[in-house]
């Protein structure tokens, strides 16, 4: 008799579970929740992304529950939508267990090393930032930030959605050059940028896939700007905020083991630099040397000449377009000019932080001879970190020897300083000078020629 009763009471729990689940499926539950975006109660938007969040964890899976959760709220929460308390909720639902998550979404205390424990949350935040007021941005990109910094763990997380860099990008592209350097628009550049740095160093730093996640970010920012100076000033910039990242965190790097994460990482990294500078040069938007800014806007207005007044814009790539992962052609090899009167080599910057990086961490003028033959591993190290730098250092001659207006003038073609370039890199020392010798004799008729 009590068994049957128990039975009966659970049989009853069930069918009630399963009718708060069909309610809550019908469009009108729904409906009444995106209701409360209308108003201007803040803070019921705030409790209506956790009842929305409730509700499809409720009844979809955990994929299908973050793609619906992100659909809306990129319709009801994002851009000028985006409000103090939508952060806070947002930051709730992501460091907290579905259990654990308060009733009242009072502000959360964001402080380094809290753990994220919903990590499809990521997405749904980090959709919600474009367009949004830069002050309330600066707030929640800083509170990305200390989520992420020192903590491997959140950046594995963050990196569990293969295109989460595409999340980010977004955040650029309402960012006028010209409110670059002035906050709060300059702070959400830099935290933006330092988001992707801080994930970048803590796979640099602890794990073996650092280049295929660099890589990743490279491919990602490629597909979704195009090829334009300003995903290429972006990449550029994400490249070198990590070569100074490392250097000023140099005393973390092993000073007797030379078989860790970081020194493994710092060689693929090199050959990484290298491939971008030099392999890379389908990846800019030129306009002719000198061309004045009547004829630019008459190019840009016949679509002849993709520049954009944001730090980055999203652009769709042609088919046959090359990216970080094909093998080159020759017309990929060369240097990202900028738009000057000269129209110089913008590399030199990201070559000079790279030379920078070698000597704070003592790779460089190293007298081999204190190594003997007894330790030959420690010799071979170094030996092979002096190349390295001698290639830096005689990079950034042949960046700063030559500017495209030499190019455009009759000096040398194009493809000339392409496979100039590929037996540059293909070579060794010798090589190199070599290759410097022959650009200079170029060069020097270039008088003449014009």
């Amino acid at each position: 008799m009590c068994e049957n009763h128990t039975q009966h009471e659970q049989l009853e729990e069930f069918q009630s579970n399963y009718n708060v689940v069909q309610l809550l499926r019908t469009s009108e539950c729904l409906r009444h929740i995106l209701n409360v975006f209308s108003t201007n109660d803040h803070v019921a938007h705030g409790l209506a992304i956790r009842v929305m969040w409730c509700l499809f964890r409720g009844i979809y899976r955990r994929k299908n529950a973050s793609d619906q959760f992100t659909q809306y709220l990129s319709i009801y929460c994002s851009g000028a939508k985006f409000n103090i308390d939508t952060k806070n909720a947002l930051l709730a639902l992501l460091l907290s267990n579905p259990e654990e998550v308060p009733s009242k979404l009072a502000e959360r205390e964001i402080v380094f090393f809290i753990p994220v424990k919903q990590w499809f949350v990521w997405r749904a935040l980090l959709g919600c930032l474009k367009d949004s007021d830069f002050s309330i941005r600066k707030q929640a990109l800083q509170d990305v930030n200390t989520i992420l910094h020192d903590n491997f763990d959140n950046c594995k997380l963050l990196c569990r959605d293969n295109k989460w860099q595409r999340h980010i990008f977004p955040v650029f592209t309402d960012i006028l050059k010209t409110q670059k350097a002035e906050d709060p628009v300059k702070s959400c550049f830099a935290y933006a940028i330092n988001a992707l740095t801080l994930v970048h160093f803590q796979f640099f730093m602890k794990d073996a896939g650092l280049e295929q996640v660099l890589a990743n970010t490279l491919y990602m920012l490629h597909q979704f700007g195009g090829s334009t100076n300003e995903g290429q000033e972006v990449a550029s910039t994400i490249l070198g905020a990590l070569v100074s990242k490392l250097t000023s965190q140099y005393r973390l790097f092993s000073g007797s083991d030379r078989d860790t994460f970081e020194w493994q990482n710092l060689k693929a990294f090199n050959q990484l630099l290298k491939k971008f500078v030099f392999v890379t040069a389908y990846w800019q938007s030129l306009m002719p040397v000198g061309m004045d800014e009547e004829d630019e806007m008459a190019l840009q207005e016949m679509g002849e000449l993709n520049r954009s007044p944001y730090v980055l814009s999203k652009n769709r790539l042609g088919k046959n377009e090359q990216s970080v992962f094909d093998e080159p052609t020759i017309t990929d090899y060369g240097l990202h000019w900028s738009d000057g009167e000269k129209g110089e080599a913008v590399d030199i910057r990201l070559i000079k932080k790279v030379q920078a990086l070698l000597k704070k961490l003592a790779l460089t003028d190293v007298d081999l001879e204190q190594f003997g033959d007894v330790d030959r591993e420690q010799r071979e190290f170094y030996v092979y970190w002096e190349r390295q730098y001698k290639f830096w250092e005689d990079s950034l001659k042949l960046a700063q020897k030559i500017s495209r207006s030499d190019i455009e003038r009759g000096a040398l073609s194009y493809r000339r300083f392409s496979h100039i370039v590929q037996a540059y890199l293909g070579g060794g020392s010798r090589d190199r000078r070599s290759g410097l010798r022959e650009l200079s004799n170029l060069l020097e008729g270039r008088e003449g020629l014009e």
